[in-house]
C-alpha cells in the first residue's frame, strides 16, 4: 500500500495554484467529524463549487434543436438553463429573467424556439438573446444587445455536459480533468444515449454520501440481501480495489465482481431483469460494447466488473460490462444533499419485456442505493452526538482518504488566502 499512499500525495491544481493533499489524512485515515458538521466549512466548500467544472448531464438530454433542460445547483444558489439552439449549439445560461430577476423557466425540460418570462412576458431566443419587451417604449434605457440571458461557461466532452459558474474559468475542462480525460478519451461514452434517472434528497452531509460510493468494504454487511452475492467473492470478500490511480484531485479504481454469481430460478424477476437487459448483466454478459481499451482494467483481471472514476468535486462515473452509470452528490446544506443516479444504455427498450427489465434494473439499483442513503442519514445523526471526534478510514478506503485530504488542502489555502485574491495573484503572473 505504501506506493498508493505516495501516489495519493501528488500535487493537484483546480485552477488556483498547486496544492498537496493533507499528508496526515492520507497516512492515518483519520478525518475530523467536524468536517461533516461545520457550517463554516460547508460554506467554504460551496465557494469551490462556484469555481470548478461541474458535470450536469449528457448532450443526449437535449438531442434536437430547441430542446432544453433545467439544472438547479443548490450549493451555488443557481438555476441553469441548458439549451440546444436553432444552430445546433448547446449553450448554458443562468435561468434568470433580465427584467426583474425572476426564475425564467419553472419546468424541468421542454422544447421550443423561445423562453417567455411568466411575470411580464419578456422573451428570449434559444441563443439567450432578448427578443421581446411588452410595452417597449416604457424601457428607453434597456439595450436589447446587452440584456439577454446571462451566459454560463459550458463545454461538451464525450457527450458529457460540464459547466463552470466562474465568469472567467481558470482552467479549460481538459486541464481540469487532466489524466482522467486521457483515459476516458478512448471509451465509448457517447455511444450510450438512452438514460434512466433516480434522484432524491438525503438528510446527510454530501461527503458522507460520496464516501459510501468510494469503497466496497460495506457491501458484505450493508448490502447482504441485495448486492453481496454479485460483488463479494471468495477471493475478494471485502471488495478491495485491484488498482488505483490519481489524476490531480480525481481518482480511478478498477474493481472486481463475483465470478461465482449465478442467476437463480428462485428469483424469477431478478433473473428476467439481468437476462433481458444486457447492459446491466453481470453473468454471461454480451461484451460487444464493453468498456475496454487503453487504461481500463489495467490489471486485466478476469473478474473485472467496472472502473470507477471519481471526478472532483461530486461526480462519480462507473464504466461497467456493457454500459455506464453516474452518480452526483449535490450539496444543499451542511446536513442535506441531493443524490442523483443516471443509468446509461446503448438503446431504448423495444418490447414490453425489455421495458419491464430496464425499469426493474433501475428499481434494483434504487433499493441498493436506498440502503446507502438510510445508512448515511443515521451516520449524520450519530456524528452530531459528539460521541466520536474523528472517522477512521482503512487502507482500502483510500479514495475516502484522498477526497478528504484534497478538501483539507483546499480549505487550508482558503483560510490562508481568499480564493478571489488567489485567483487574482495567479492571473497576474
Amino acid at each position: 500500500m505504501e506506493h498508493h499512499l505516495r501516489a495519493a500525495l501528488a500535487a493537484f491544481d483546480i485552477g488556483f495554484g498547486p496544492l498537496v493533499p493533507d499528508e496526515d489524512i492520507i497516512r492515518t485515515g483519520r478525518v475530523p467529524v467536524d468536517h461533516y458538521l461545520s457550517v463554516d466549512r460547508f460554506e467554504k466548500e460551496a465557494e469551490i463549487f462556484r469555481h470548478v467544472w461541474l458535470n450536469v448531464g449528457l448532450d443526449s438530454e437535449v438531442p434536437h434543436e430547441g430542446d432544453w433542460i433545467v439544472r438547479d445547483i443548490e450549493v451555488a444558489k443557481a438555476s441553469l438553463l441548458i439549451v440546444r439552439g436553432q444552430d445546433n449549439v448547446i449553450r448554458a445560461f443562468h435561468n434568470v429573467c433580465s427584467h426583474r430577476a425572476l426564475k425564467l423557466v419553472w419546468s424541468e425540460r421542454g422544447c421550443g424556439k423561445q423562453f417567455v418570462c411568466p411575470y411580464h412576458a419578456w422573451s428570449y431566443g434559444t441563443d439567450g438573446s432578448l427578443r421581446g419587451i411588452p410595452d417597449r417604449q416604457s424601457f428607453p434605457d434597456v439595450d436589447p444587445a446587452t440584456s439577454g440571458l446571462t451566459p454560463v461557461s459550458v463545454e461538451i466532452w464525450k457527450g458529457l455536459i460540464f459547466v463552470n459558474l466562474d465568469r472567467n474559468p481558470r482552467q479549460t475542462l481538459r486541464e481540469f480533468l487532466g489524466g482522467a480525460a486521457e483515459i476516458l478519451e478512448h471509451t465509448p461514452l457517447d455511444k450510450f444515449r438512452y438514460s434512466a434517472r433516480l434522484t432524491g434528497v438525503v438528510k446527510s452531509n454530501w461527503k458522507a454520501g460520496l464516501d459510501a460510493a468510494s469503497e466496497g468494504y460495506h457491501v458484505g454487511a450493508l448490502h447482504r440481501d441485495s448486492a453481496r452475492e454479485m460483488v463479494c467473492s471468495k477471493n475478494n470478500p471485502y471488495v478491495h480495489f485491484k488498482s488505483i490511480d490519481f489524476f490531480g484531485p480525481h481518482r480511478r479504481t478498477s474493481n472486481t465482481g463475483n465470478p461465482d454469481f449465478r442467476l437463480s430460478d428462485k428469483k424469477p424477476v431478478h433473473k428476467l431483469i439481468f437476462e433481458s437487459v444486457p447492459q446491466v448483466t453481470v453473468a454471461g454478459a454480451d461484451r460487444s460494447l464493453s468498456f475496454g481499451g487503453p487504461g481500463i482494467n489495467t490489471t486485466q483481471d478476469e473478474e473485472w466488473s467496472n472502473d470507477q472514476f471519481s471526478i472532483f468535486p461530486n461526480f462519480v462515473l462507473n464504466l461497467a460490462l456493457n454500459g455506464f452509470w453516474t452518480m452526483h452528490y449535490w450539496p444543499i446544506s451542511v446536513d442535506s444533499f441531493r443524490w442523483e443516479a443516471h443509468y446509461h444504455f446503448a438503446k431504448a427498450p423495444k418490447s414490453w419485456s425489455e421495458r419491464f427489465a430496464l425499469e426493474g434494473s433501475v428499481a434494483l439499483n434504487r433499493d441498493i442505493s436506498s440502503e446507502d442513503t438510510a445508512c448515511t442519514q443515521q451516520q449524520q445523526l450519530a456524528m452530531a452526538s459528539g460521541a466520536r471526534s474523528f472517522l477512521q478510514f482503512g487502507a482500502y478506503e483510500l479514495l475516502c482518504r484522498h477526497e478528504a485530504a484534497v478538501w483539507e488542502a483546499i480549505i487550508k489555502r482558503r483560510n490562508a488566502t481568499p480564493l478571489a485574491m488567489t485567483a487574482k495573484l495567479r492571473s497576474s503572473r
